[in-house]
């Protein structure tokens, strides 16, 4: 339920889409908290031209706090809507030109002519995160998420869709395991590396809910690959779930040693 006197986002004719005082007021308290010297480290760690108002992590929540008292989506298609204008708002705009869109099929971050701040992107999964307390983590959210992997091509915000929205607790895996299974089956012979890293994340935070062969089937399916990302996801993947069942683990890194790099046996064994 939204707070009295927030201004819900409405799921009807043209307030379906998020109200525009969404991103204004994010753009506002983005731009009150900015510092530019921040931003170019930030911009430099990010290894991006993309450019960044230089907020960090505690004084962007504040703000998404803030924001979701005041805008407080009413359903589930109201918040989708609320993500996506906000990450509009880092695009630069929400429809590029077809010249414009990047091709991120390895690990380098192409900057974008049409972006805008960073921090957008960020807002944009606060907004998303907090979906999941009501409810909204769902197997219809995942078109809104590949997007936001697709577009946004790094692993800040991929890492932060996977391991939180779909994989985390009360992410789309655990309200609607079956048909998010089905996608991520598909994802994971996407053409993006981005997705495909989701897909093979996608399960990190299941524990003894972990399907088993999906993790094994998707470790194998992509251990060819030399880029370090998925490399590096391989192995955090099998990390994790190491916490869970070390045995399992030791068991699969023996018997595909020889089809894993040594990155990824590196990362798999860290806890073992």
């Amino acid at each position: 339920m939204a707070r009295k006197g927030a201004h819900r986002i409405a799921a009807e004719g043209e307030g379906r889409v998020a109200p525009p005082e969404l991103v204004r007021f994010v753009r506002d308290g983005l731009s009150r908290r900015a510092n530019p010297k921040t931003a170019a480290g930030m911009a430099a760690y990010m290894k991006t031209t993309q450019p960044f108002f230089g907020v960090m992590n505690a004084p962007r929540r504040e703000l998404m706090r803030e924001a979701w008292v005041r805008f407080e989506p009413s359903d589930a298609l109201a918040w989708r809507h609320g993500v996506k204008a906000l990450f509009d708002a880092g695009r630069g705009g929400s429809e590029p030109a077809e010249n414009d869109v990047p091709s991120r099929r390895d690990s380098r971050m192409r900057p974008l002519r049409w972006h805008g701040e960073r921090e957008f992107f960020y807002m944009a999964c606060e907004y998303a995160e907090r979906g999941g307390r009501a409810g909204h983590h769902r197997a219809a959210a995942l078109p809104l998420f590949k997007g936001m992997i697709e577009q946004a091509g790094w692993w800040d915000v991929v890492d932060w869709v996977a391991g939180k929205m779909i994989g985390g607790p009360g992410g789309a895996f655990d309200t609607d395991p079956e048909k998010v299974g089905v996608v991520m089956e598909r994802w994971i012979d996407d053409k993006d590396l981005w997705v495909r890293r989701a897909a093979v994340i996608s399960q990190l935070h299941r524990k003894e809910r972990t399907d088993l062969g999906m993790l094994a089937r998707f470790c194998l399916a992509r251990a060819h690959e030399t880029d370090f990302f998925m490399r590096k996801a391989i192995g955090w993947a099998l990390r994790q779930h190491a916490r869970t069942d070390p045995e399992w683990v030791r068991s699969f890194l023996r018997k595909h040693d020889a089809r894993l790099s040594p990155l990824t046996v590196r990362e798999a064994s860290k806890h073992l």
